[in-house]
């Protein structure tokens, strides 16, 4: 063979692996430039789990589209809050991240009513000298797939803390091994059809797939809510796809919290509470079948005691039935509503866990739930918050009921207050924050947090709409059908999506401002504050009106916090006026030192300082001589003479209180 035939050989078999090479790439080609297209088109939605404000270019938020990435449906896809974080933090800043299911978010109040605003509340008054950015990742719905795909997506944002509560969904939330949106018990599986999500189309082809759905089975004409479309069967206690739900849990859970501490980040991890005392079960049946006649013939006959109000019999009878056989939820939970009218506190509580264990509809996470999350904690070195323990502290006779949950399993106002306390006081116990610690009462933080009138009618409107349907069947009653009052007219509308929170809110405070209600006015500024925690103007208007009404406490603060987000003069001098009617000088420096350097007034303000400085060597001295009245007149004429009133009076008061007849008037210097 000569030199020629040889190269000839040797092209054609470089050919035929060209060719062979660009028949693999050819597919991937083209699907590459149909996504490109897709893109181009803007058709479907972006799944990255933080996206940057268009608006405020320094600011990130939590993707309102993402939700759409874990439900198969997305008409059942929801949204969550829309917390608003710098995306580089500033460094006197501690983040954290709270992750979990509707509870986590707040629902049925949702906005001010979340767990992450209560936290963010008491953390920004426990710790004065800290900025907090606590950002809500939570969504209605989902469970821990959903929780491990954002965990992936917010290390990179420096959180220093993360708050997980979860554990309600694993059976009926997206991607639950009970729902009518899963995708099989094969975590790869899920997992990366998760990942795949991310491509526009792949969005297109579930589309595609939802729409056959739709054609091949169309939905039936009559309304169903969301917990009805996607439960799709009954889950009996301890049967394959209860230890399938168990199983998920453990290992999405293992998964999330390896990451975190591969990073190095905290978690603060808390177990779940739900309704055992007032929940009823809403579907019973014996775990192993059977036709002891006797047993039914006692239920039959509890039931006949019950309607007949003969509770003596109806309790000896549903204790012969559980002797019999007692994995009939119904009959627990009858048997432990007797106890407890009995005060058999201890056999109520037995009896109503064994109730909510047996639920054959399992919206209630079962305790093995709660066993995953400590056993977590304690094996990944985290934060266990014990809620379930403080609840029941603060529950009649020590079983969870309707005085802090709603219907089955969302705490009210005061159970999201109980929650966040927990999680507070596991992270000031941690010590993670290292600055300066101010005691302040729980009780005084619940009374003072901004959550509207218009949020608890509105949350109280939303269970009414959800009880009204399956598995619950309660009719709304006849009051809040008919019309109410023009507040609960907003409430209603925000209820029914007819207006948005921003809408209702404005509202109510036009209403406060129509009746010169200032307090009312400062509630809805301060609730802003929470929901837009970067626009300086409902902190300077929160700070007016808090001053207007002589809570000069909160006008430092509110002042304070309109300086760092707006460093003006005008903001620094609002802070250390409020400071120096609430008598901390040594606060109000700072800002005094800010105004001298960027002073756009006539007002002398180097010998403004000079007579605070003056102030706080005499309150220094006051300490050592409190009965020095001389120091108490000094104090007082000093804030007379820079116009703070307040100071005046306070110290005019103190030195009355200790002697009524020494002068203080400048008059008798």
């Amino acid at each position: 063979m000569d030199s020629m035939e040889g190269s000839k050989i040797i092209m054609k078999k470089g050919n035929t692996i060209k060719f062979k090479i660009i028949s693999i790439l050819l597919p991937f080609i083209f699907l590459t430039i149909i996504e490109l297209i897709l893109r181009l088109f803007n058709f479907g939605y972006d799944t990255s789990v933080i996206l940057i404000d268009h608006e405020y270019s320094d600011f990130c938020y939590l993707n309102q589209d993402l939700s759409k990435k874990y439900f198969t449906s997305e008409q059942l896809a929801t949204s969550g809050n829309k917390d608003f974080f710098k995306r580089n933090k500033d460094t006197n800043t501690f983040r954290i991240f709270v992750l979990g299911g509707s509870s986590a978010l707040g629902f049925p109040y949702n906005h001010n009513g979340s767990i992450s605003r209560m936290i963010k509340y008491r953390l920004e008054r426990n710790y004065p000298e800290m900025n907090f950015d606590v950002i809500n990742c939570a969504m209605v719905g989902v469970n821990s797939y959903t929780v491990l795909d954002i965990s992936k997506g917010i290390v990179d944002y420096q959180p220093d803390a993360i708050v997980i509560y979860m554990g309600h969904n694993e059976y009926y939330g997206a991607l639950g091994v009970a729902s009518t949106n899963k995708l099989g018990r094969n975590r790869n599986i899920v997992k990366t059809t998760i990942y795949l999500r991310k491509l526009r189309i792949f969005q297109a082809l579930m589309k595609f797939r939802e729409y056959i759905i739709k054609k091949l089975n169309p939905e039936p004409g009559e309304f169903k809510n969301r917990m009805e479309r996607m439960a799709d069967k009954n889950v009996p206690y301890k049967s394959e796809i209860y230890e399938a739900g168990i199983r998920q849990f453990d290992e999405n859970l293992k998964e999330i919290l390896q990451l975190f501490k591969q990073h190095n980040i905290p978690v603060f991890i808390g177990n779940i509470i739900s309704n055992e005392k007032d929940q009823m079960p809403f579907e019973s049946q014996l775990l192993e079948p059977h036709t002891n006649d006797k047993w039914y013939n006692l239920y039959t006959t509890s039931l006949d005691n019950f309607k007949k109000e003969e509770k003596d019999g109806a309790y000896q009878n549903l204790l012969a039935v559980n002797e019999i056989d007692s994995t009939y939820a119904m009959a627990q939970f009858l048997k432990g509503q007797l106890a407890y009218e009995q005060k058999k506190y201890a056999e109520a509580k037995r009896c109503m866990t064994n109730a909510k264990e047996l639920d054959l509809v399992r919206f209630r996470a079962p305790e093995e739930i709660n066993r995953s999350i400590q056993n977590g904690a304690d094996k990944y070195k985290n934060y266990f918050v014990n809620i379930k323990e403080f609840f029941e502290s603060r529950s009649p006779n020590g079983i969870i009921g309707k005085e802090l949950v709603l219907e089955h399993l969302h705490p009210n106002i005061e159970g999201y207050h109980l929650i966040a306390e927990c999680f507070v006081e596991a992270i000031n116990k941690s010590q993670l924050i290292k600055s300066k610690y101010t005691e302040q009462s729980s009780t005084t933080l619940r009374f003072q947090y901004p959550l509207s009138i218009v949020d608890s009618i509105r949350g109280q409107y939303e269970i009414y709409m959800l009880k009204e349907s399956w598995p619950f069947y309660e009719k709304i009653p006849d009051s809040v059908t008919s019309k109410g009052s023009y507040i609960e007219q907003i409430a209603g509308g925000l209820s029914v999506k007819q207006f948005t929170w921003n809408q209702a809110m404005a509202m109510l405070e036009e209403y406060y401002v129509k009746n010169n209600d200032k307090k009312g006015q400062l509630l809805v500024n301060e609730a802003f504050t929470l929901e837009y925690n970067f626009d300086p103007q409902f902190f300077i208007k929160a700070a007016r009106l808090s001053d207007d009404i002589g809570n000069y406490e909160r006008a430092a603060f509110y002042s304070k916090e309109a300086f760092y987000l707006s460093p003006t003069f005008e903001n620094a001098k609002r802070a250390f006026l409020a400071y120096l009617k609430v008598d901390e000088p040594d606060n109000s420096i700072k800002f005094i030192d800010f105004a001298i350097s960027n002073n756009t007034s006539n007002f002398d303000m180097p010998a403004f300082k000079k007579s605070v400085l003056r102030i706080i060597d005499l309150i220094k001295t006051l300490d050592k001589e409190p009965d020095n009245l001389n120091i108490l007149k000094e104090i007082a004429l000093t804030y007379e003479l820079i116009g703070n009133q307040v100071g005046t009076q306070k110290y005019t008061e103190l030195i009355k209180s200790k002697d009524p007849y020494f002068l203080v008037s400048s008059e008798h210097k």
